[in-house]
C-alpha cells in the first residue's frame, strides 16, 4: 500500500489556475484526476491525500472520483482555528469532532498560543 500526496497546497491552486482563486477550475481538476489515474495504474492500492483548499465543489468532485471502484481521494481539512481554540481552553469555535491535528500543526499552534 502506498500513500501519495498530489501537489502541495501552494502548488495545488496553480495546477494550473486559469480562473480566480476559489472558483472551480476544470483544467486543474482534469490534471489532478490524470495524475491520480497514473498513480492508480501503477499502484492500485494507493491512498491519495490532497491538500486542496479551493472551492468545495472541486473537493467534492475529487473525493468522488472513481469512488465506485473503491478509489476516491481524501482531502486535508483545515482545523487550525478549532485546534487553536482547544489548546487555549476556549469553548467557542472549538469543535473538532473526531479529527486530530498533524504534527506540524501541533508545533505551530504551540508557538501561536505563546505569542498571544
Amino acid at each position: 500500500m502506498a500513500i501519495a500526496t498530489i501537489c502541495q497546497k501552494d502548488l495545488h491552486k496553480q495546477c494550473p489556475t486559469r480562473v480566480t482563486a476559489g472558483d472551480y477550475d476544470q483544467s486543474r481538476i482534469d490534471n489532478i484526476k490524470r495524475m491520480a489515474d497514473a498513480l492508480w495504474s501503477k499502484f492500485p492500492e494507493t491512498y491519495i491525500i490532497l491538500e486542496h483548499f479551493t472551492a468545495n465543489s472541486e473537493e467534492t468532485d475529487l473525493a468522488n472520483f472513481r469512488v465506485s471502484e473503491g478509489k476516491g481521494m481524501m482531502l486535508w481539512g483545515n482545523f487550525n482555528y478549532a485546534y487553536g481554540q482547544n489548546t487555549m481552553g476556549y469553548v467557542s469555535g472549538s469543535d473538532i469532532a473526531a479529527c486530530k491535528p498533524p504534527s506540524v500543526d501541533a508545533s505551530i499552534l504551540g508557538f501561536h498560543n505563546t505569542c498571544r
